[in-house]
Parts: C-alpha cells; sequence; structure tokens
C-alpha cells in the first residue's frame, strides 16, 4: 500500500486514500456508502488477492450493489488470463498488473488519471 500512496502522491492524486485490510471489511465500507451524508470515493483500487472475499467476488458483489457504477482498477500480480477477462466482464475500468519497480508503478498514476478524466467528461 505504501507504494500506491507514493504513486499518487508523485502524480498529484494526492487525495483521502481509504484502505481495507480485507474484502469483507471493503465491503462493507462501500456498501455504507449509500447512507453516508458524504460523497464517496471517486473509484476503488482492487487487489485480486485479497483475504476473506477474493477480489472477483467483491467486483461481482460490487457490481450488482450500490457501487454497481463506479469504477474499478483492478491491481494485481496475477497472470492469469481468466482473472483479466473475468475482471473486464465484471466492468474494471483498468487491469494493471503490479510491477516489481516504482518507476513502472508510475504507470498506474497515469491509469487513474485517465479515469478520472473520463469520470469528468460532461
Amino acid at each position: 500500500m505504501l507504494v500506491i500512496r507514493e504513486v499518487l502522491q508523485q502524480c498529484g492524486l494526492e487525495s483521502d486514500l481509504r484502505v481495507a485490510a480485507n474484502g469483507q471489511e471493503a465491503l462493507r465500507y462501500l456498501q455504507n456508502l449509500e447512507n453516508a451524508p458524504s460523497p464517496g470515493p471517486v473509484l476503488v483500487l482492487l487487489d485480486l488477492n485479497v483475504p476473506r472475499i477474493p477480489g472477483i467476488d467483491l467486483l461481482r458483489r460490487l457490481r450488482s450493489g450500490p457501487c454497481r457504477n463506479m469504477p474499478v482498477i483492478i491491481v494485481t500480480s496475477s497472470l492469469s488470463p481468466e482473472d483479466r477477462l473475468a475482471a473486464e466482464s465484471l466492468g474494471a475500468a483498468a487491469y494493471f498488473q503490479k510491477p516489481n519497480d516504482l518507476e513502472a508503478y508510475m504507470e498506474l498514476g497515469q491509469v487513474i488519471k485517465r479515469i478520472v478524466r473520463e469520470l469528468l467528461k460532461p
């Protein structure tokens, strides 16, 4: 998570980053947004290898609930074509494979900027 914070900071995307320890915590937080007085997150960064609820299952649940239209960027170490296909079929906005170095991780910042720009288009 420290690497993602660094990427966001270096790309000028400093924001209120919420981190869930596992899939259940993430699902609970996102489901509670419906009743929250303030606006929720602009997008979700989702690792497919989260504990308690696998990432694909979590994405499936988000797509059938109040977060069905929220952009989700998959950030994963998975090389599986099946994972990529499942994420795309569930409407993931992007699929980012975790690289081994910070410089390559900076591409995630560009992916996030592109998704946010698309959200802000009239």
